[in-house]
């Protein structure tokens, strides 16, 4: 009989923008932890910029279902009601204003 083993994976999202008041969120998997709570200690070490989330969710390695969203959490690891893309984009907006960002280096 096969195991089923249960992954945490941890999803980075932020704001993107090809160009003038175009954006939109991107995301790409950052972990996989064992358990939930090393995911959390995962997402509250990794700093992340004012315009980028975490998603937590819930898998069976090698599994075909889909996967359970644990929740969405903001750069320090607070727990968000939803994405937050209304204001991810002012703070995306903010960090290309200044000219010593990370964005416009």
């Amino acid at each position: 009989m096969a195991q089923h083993r249960t992954v945490f994976v941890v999803l980075h999202h932020e704001i993107m923008s090809p160009g003038p008041d175009v954006y939109w969120p991107d995301a790409i998997v950052s972990h996989v932890a064992s358990s939930l709570a090393k995911a959390m200690r995962y997402i509250k070490e990794v700093r992340i910029d004012e315009y980028a989330w975490w998603e937590i969710e819930k898998r069976t390695v090698n599994g075909m279902e889909e996967p359970v969203r644990i929740g969405w959490y903001g750069r320090r690891g607070g727990k968000l009601k939803a994405p937050p893309f209304k204001k991810a984009p002012a703070a995306f907006k903010k960090c290309k204003s200044d000219p010593n960002h990370h964005l416009n280096m």
